[in-house]
């Protein structure tokens, strides 16, 4: 959750009336500053990297940032993040749209009156959430219209929700050469558990797609580990 520095999370814990040093507690808490081990062998060369390049990953190491994976971060930045929900909320009824977020993944979705005012939605976010001290990732803003595929954190949800027919294809493909040829090989990404892995990513799909979960399923069980 890089968007979500100490300063942030911190001034959060303000607004809701604790005192300094305990929000600064609070704050020291659940944000984690990122080791690396380049930025740690000059902090010269990673300062003029962030300046010269505007390279957003080296100065995330010197503030403190929610990490992913601990069981605070999401309802922090949830809570954080709750007045800039309200403001896009407001801005998709505008356009008879809805608006969703996951995480840091926003979502407008909607029909004709959308479709014809998109490019206008766009540039009103992209105002509110800068005005909320945030940024939108340009590189990842997509524009996906009726006809083509809708995929939303990863997931298919044009005519219904569904995993992507390459990633259960993928996955197929792994458990057939490990039934084939062993697990032994399979791992190539030297994952730990490597079993349990392949159980997580089938328990994923299954959840999205259930009759495309029981094939994978059957053919995990073939497997001789």
């Amino acid at each position: 959750f890089p968007s979500f520095t100490f300063r942030r999370v911190a001034g959060y814990f303000r607004s809701l009336g604790y005192g300094r040093g305990t929000c600064v507690a609070l704050a020291n808490l659940t944000t984690f500053r990122l080791a690396d081990a380049s930025v740690k062998r000059s902090n010269r060369n990673a300062r003029k990297l962030a300046s010269v390049h505007h390279h957003p990953d080296a100065m995330r190491r010197w503030h403190p940032e929610l990490p992913q994976g601990a069981p605070t971060s999401p309802g922090i930045a949830n809570a954080i993040a709750r007045r800039m929900d309200k403001r896009l909320h407001a801005l998709a009824l505008k356009f008879g749209a809805d608006y969703t977020r996951y995480a840091d993944d926003l979502t407008f979705s909607g029909g004709e009156e959308l479709a014809k005012g998109v490019g206008r939605l766009l540039m009103l976010a992209r105002k509110i959430v800068k005005t909320e001290g945030l940024a939108l990732n340009e590189n990842k803003t997509r524009i996906m219209r009726k006809g083509r595929q809708q995929r939303v954190t990863g997931v298919v949800v044009n005519q219904q929700t569904n995993v992507s027919r390459r990633d259960f294809d993928k996955l197929k493909a792994i458990l057939h050469n490990c039934i084939k040829h062993g697990p032994g090989g399979q791992n190539r990404e030297s994952v730990p558990d490597f079993k349990e892995h392949l159980r997580g990513r089938i328990a994923h799909i299954s959840h999205i797609g259930p009759e495309r979960g029981r094939k994978l399923k059957a053919m995990f069980e073939q497997i001789r580990w």
